[in-house]
């Protein structure tokens, strides 16, 4: 289970920062960042995920890393699941300033 709660988080965060490092993460309304000065237009929203893709695919990496390691080890399964979701939430957080920042000039 704890393996597989890694591996969500990791893809949930790995496709959009693929996406949107090569800018085709789509306006939409089911996989993005949620804060209001990216969503307010195409422009902001495409700004906003490029400049966060960097922490999101650092996110995962992460995640990816503590997903790897709990298969190298049977005790530490919870404390790697901590630190794996502790470090993906650091860096959504570091995220999402980097896109607002980054969009606000584009918003209306």
């Amino acid at each position: 289970m704890i393996p597989f709660l890694l591996l969500v988080v990791a893809v949930l965060m790995g496709v959009p920062a693929l996406l949107a490092s090569n800018r085709s993460l789509k306006f939409n309304s089911w996989l993005g960042l949620r804060i209001s000065p990216v969503t307010a237009n195409e422009d902001a929203w495409a700004a906003g995920h490029t400049a966060a893709a960097g922490r999101l695919a650092a996110g995962s990496a992460g995640a990816l890393a503590a997903l790897a390691l709990c298969f190298l080890t049977e005790d530490l399964h919870i404390v790697l699941l901590v630190v794996g979701l502790g470090w993906a939430l650091v860096c959504t957080v570091a995220a999402a300033v980097a896109a607002r920042k980054a969009a606000e000039p584009y918003a209306d």
